[in-house]
């Protein structure tokens, strides 16, 4: 059997995750770029940067053709 090794996140990634995780609870669907970087407090580039992070790292999956489609992949249950 393979072991999964989960690469750390940031706390800003963390918070991130977090805040993609509570809005998709609250509305049943993902948020924009905008909405996501006014709940984490940041900019737009700066979210754009950690999603992408986030994408790398196996936490996201994002379908960039299609709005609001980003799926939080449950790793290991947790961040």
């Amino acid at each position: 059997m393979t072991a999964v090794v989960l690469v750390p996140l940031t706390p800003v990634q963390q918070r991130v995750l977090a805040e993609i995780r509570g809005f998709v609870d609250e509305y049943g669907y993902a948020p924009t770029l905008r909405e996501l970087a006014a709940r984490c407090g940041r900019g737009p580039s700066t979210v754009a940067y950690q999603l992408q992070q986030l994408e790398e790292k196996g936490r996201i999956r994002r379908y960039p053709k299609i709005p609001r489609a980003l799926v939080v992949l449950d790793v290991a249950g947790g961040s």
